[in-house]
């Protein structure tokens, strides 16, 4: 029986386990000589056995997509029936897209698959007629209604076109077209993919908004064709109105060079919670730009005392000793991320380098076991917030400064020699920090001695336990300070006195 289903459902014999639990399955539904012509699962459970559910094997199916990827994705996946669910009154379905099966009630059957009929037996297929051109507005086409009578006045609106394959397979002409629309043809549809007709527009509209319209979809092309450099000025952005979708925002482009104009009364009138949103958004987007300079522009001062900083916490942290090149293990590199940090104004704050390793050469079982971290929950944070307001209580906010080099690792782990650490060493061996000074002196003179790798000895941004090693080293501290993690929250700690 299996292995008739199998080469009738024309699935590879990797499926024969599927087969034969299948088969099983319907078997112990099925009467029986050995039971004197008794059901076997009516024998065991003492109840009747049903077969309404009973499927093809091998069958296609449509199984829903509870998390599809967008909206406008398909609701289902097509899918392979290959048995029953033995722990519950579900399918198991095979997902050739996603190679797994899964099991689930939601499934629609396609059980006996219609092929496709042949053209010459049955009615002349339906023929369609691609018309691009659009129809020009008229003012007596009010509904789709009219449409129609539209494409049967085609000889007024569309041009003639040169003979095509695409209109008539006969080569006709202009004629030919006019002929298919006019004359009823039952077995011959117009179909019509890109009707559009344009909306007037009203004469009484101001001209100011009109000028909107095109001055902020035609800021880029003005300041591309003069070669200036635009930005955008003060003032809120207009709304623009009358295309598809939701309505895009204008903006008040400037020249570079040119100094900001003192602000009107119109611009100065605003809405406070679309101002806040609005500062909030360029305070973000400035704080998030990431520069990777030049070899020129690292060379500056600038850049130089932000990677001199990086390294001079590493070296109080102990992050790593030199050591010779293991032989029995492979080693990870590493990269200098440069980033420029910006004020609320614009302007630049400081630099800032950060030393990141490269952690998807970590090898599991090897180089990290268990990576897991645990996130606070937005949730906990909004109560926190709304008892803070409520009983009138401050609010203290700290920031760790490189929290991740405060982690003891758990595995030995070798890194290769950072880049520019051989340069900053030099410079910080001047340092005014008497501990900076001592170990950059002590690890400048171990570079010179043979072939010398990190041996890490605290965590790395970038390293796989990081986290997980950082969330340990504050959950010990916190806890030596009398502080315990909730039951809801394991991000949160409360001290009770």
């Amino acid at each position: 029986m299996a292995r008739c289903m199998l080469i009738d459902s024309k699935l590879p014999e990797n499926f024969w386990a599927e087969a034969i639990s299948t088969a099983n399955h319907i078997r112990n539904r099925c009467p029986t000589k050995a039971l004197n012509g008794e059901v076997p699962y009516t024998k065991w459970f003492n109840r009747k056995a049903t077969v309404i559910y009973f499927r093809t094997f091998g069958c296609k199916a449509f199984t829903l997509d509870k998390k599809p990827k967008g909206k406008f994705k398909p609701r289902s996946k097509q899918s392979i029936f290959v048995g029953y669910s033995e722990e519950s009154k579900a399918y198991r379905m095979w997902i050739p897209d996603e190679k797994k099966i899964v099991i689930t009630r939601d499934v629609k059957f396609v059980e006996h698959d219609q092929e496709e009929e042949d053209p010459s037996d049955g009615e002349k297929p339906i023929e369609y007629v691609l018309i691009q051109t659009p129809v020009k507005y008229d003012d007596e086409i009010q509904n789709h209604h009219q449409i129609p009578n539209v494409l049967n006045n085609a000889d007024e609106i569309l041009p003639s076109p040169p003979p095509s394959d695409s209109i008539s397979s006969s080569g006709s002409t202009g004629n030919g077209i006019e002929r298919r629309l006019e004359d009823p043809i039952p077995d011959r549809q117009i179909f019509n993919e890109e009707l559009q007709l344009e909306e007037p527009t009203p004469e009484s509209e101001p001209l100011e908004h009109q000028q909107s319209s095109r001055t902020s979809s035609s800021n880029d092309d003005e300041s591309n064709e003069a070669g200036i450099e635009m930005k955008r000025g003060p003032g809120r952005p207009r709304k623009i109105f009358g295309q598809r979708g939701r309505p895009r925002k204008g903006y008040n482009m400037v020249p570079v060079n040119q100094p900001p104009p003192a602000p009107t009364n119109t611009e100065e009138i605003h809405n406070d919670e679309e101002s806040i949103s609005e500062t909030g958004s360029f305070i973000e987007e400035m704080a998030c730009i990431t520069d990777q300079p030049d070899d020129g522009d690292i060379k500056s001062q600038e850049w130089r005392d932000a990677i001199n900083d990086e390294f001079a916490s590493m070296l109080k942290n102990k992050t790593w000793i030199l050591c010779d090149r293991p032989s029995n293990r492979d080693t990870i590199t590493s990269r200098l991320v440069l980033r420029t940090k910006y004020k609320k104004d614009g302007s630049i704050e400081r630099r800032k380098a950060r030393l990141v390793a490269r952690g998807f050469n970590q090898r599991p079982g090897l180089d990290y076991d268990e990576t897991y971290s645990p996130v606070i929950r937005l949730g906990t944070i909004r109560t926190m917030m709304a008892l803070a307001a409520e009983k009138g209580m401050k609010v203290h906010q700290l920031d760790v400064v490189t929290a991740y080099l405060n982690g003891d690792i758990d595995k030995s782990i070798y890194m290769e020699i950072p880049e520019k650490l051989k340069e900053s060493l030099t410079e910080l061996v001047k340092s005014p920090d008497s501990l900076v000074k001592k170990e950059a002196k002590k690890m400048l003179q171990e570079l010179s001695n043979g072939d010398k790798v990190c041996h890490l000895r605290k965590s790395l941004y970038g390293l796989k336990q990081s986290g997980r090693q950082w969330y340990k080293k504050l959950h010990h501290a916190l806890v030596e300070m009398g502080f315990k993690p909730t039951p809801s929250d394991p991000c949160l700690y409360v001290k009770q006195k």
